[in-house]
């Protein structure tokens, strides 16, 4: 009787130990899988467990954007216009040039006193002489310009503009040898505490002699980056000639014929033409004729740009991520990598319509926008203040 009792208590303590091990199995397997042996295929899983299971998944793809914008210029506004051109003299003459000039001239005149300068030049032989004018611009004018030649006054008027036509010198007044341009401005009167003035830059003295042949000059200007974003082209300039005695003009840029025809003597020519002539660097204008005389001034060419595409991306925020971002879950964090930490990027970044002002020589920024995205679609928008070449951006989630 005794061992029947000893071999019943070792049979339970198993019992036991099996139960204990079967329950333990059971604890630590997925919920799915104990629903499924436990016959309840409808058991809930615990927002624990969801919760946990988002979370890997979202790990495994933590990276909401990545782009590659490459190169970004910026366009300061929509025209853009050169007008730094020095005034061009086309005639049938083949020695025609610059015989006397000053970079800037000042006069003024006043009760107390009256200053007055004076460019010099030469002519070898007045007989040779077939024209002589004066070219300068006039950035201040206050009373009347006096110009004399050799003591001679020629020229009396108030200019109203900077852009001022050449002005004939009268031949007779010249001498062979040293001639004398004097400039100077008339007396206030009544207004005796006041002072008449000019300043003049640029001024130039330019003759033509009676020698044929055919004329060409060439003025050129630099393009940068923006010319692949031409969307209209023109160049004019006021032609100063004489209707009867002139040759066709011809002008070209770049090679490429824009006109030839015979211009309104004194009336400004706009002519436009095809963006694509315009290159990227140097780009060289050339004016030809093959008779006659044209004195071509206050040149500018203009171009029209398309309006400015700023780069912006999408993406997409779950909302059960939007939750998790918005519960300190993750952190989202933007950054962009740029080619170089030397030149100064300058940029506003937009996140859903909040402003990140970016102003460094750092290739990389980085910014938490955790608190700027929403669920479902999100923008991105770069608006460049400084060309930049940016290598990627990206937002990324981290723990």
């Amino acid at each position: 009787m005794r061992r029947k009792g000893q071999s019943g208590t070792g049979t339970a303590t198993l019992i036991t130990i099996i139960a204990a091990l079967i329950i333990l199995y059971i604890l630590f397997i997925p919920p799915a899988e104990r629903a499924k042996l436990l016959g309840d295929d409808n058991e809930t899983v615990t927002e624990k467990d969801k919760d946990t299971a988002k979370k890997t998944e979202e790990l495994e793809n933590e990276t909401l954007l990545l782009e590659y914008p490459g190169s970004i210029t910026y366009q300061q506004s929509s025209r853009k216009e050169y007008a730094d051109f020095p005034t061009v003299y086309l005639s049938s003459q083949t020695t025609s040039g610059v015989i006397g000039e000053a970079n800037a001239i000042f006069v003024e005149r006043n009760i107390f006193k009256e200053k007055t300068e004076s460019v010099r030049f030469d002519i070898e032989n007045t007989e040779e002489v077939d024209s002589i004018f004066v070219s300068f611009k006039a950035k201040e004018r206050d009373g009347i310009l006096v110009l004399k030649v050799n003591g001679q006054t020629f020229y009396e008027n108030r200019l109203r503009t900077t852009a001022v036509n050449p002005i004939n010198i009268p031949k007779t007044e010249l001498v062979n040898g040293e001639n004398v341009l004097e400039i100077t401005t008339n007396h206030p009167g009544l207004l005796f505490w006041d002072s008449n003035r000019y300043i003049l830059e640029n001024v130039q003295v330019i003759t033509d002699v009676k020698q044929l042949g055919n004329l060409e000059a060439e003025v050129s200007f630099y393009v940068g980056e923006e010319n692949s974003n031409v969307k209209d082209a023109r160049v004019s300039f006021f032609p100063d000639c004489q209707t009867g005695t002139i040759g066709k003009l011809n002008i070209e840029i770049n090679n490429k014929l824009l006109y030839s025809a015979l211009p309104d003597c004194g009336m400004a020519k706009p002519i436009s033409f095809d963006p694509t002539y315009i290159r990227q660097g140097q780009n060289n204008i050339k004016f030809t004729t093959s008779k006659g005389l044209y004195v071509l001034d206050s040149m500018r060419v203009e171009t029209t740009l398309k309006e400015q595409l700023n780069p912006t991306y999408y993406f997409k925020i779950s909302s059960d991520l939007a939750e998790d971002i918005e519960g300190n879950y993750y952190d989202a964090i933007l950054t962009l990598n740029f080619a170089d930490d030397d030149e100064l990027k300058v940029a506003d970044i937009v996140v859903n319509g909040d402003y990140f002002p970016i102003s460094q020589r750092d290739s990389k920024y980085e910014e938490d926008i955790s608190n700027y995205l929403q669920q479902g679609n999100n923008a991105i928008k770069i608006i460049p203040e400084s060309n930049m070449d940016i290598i990627d951006i990206r937002v990324e989630l981290e723990e």
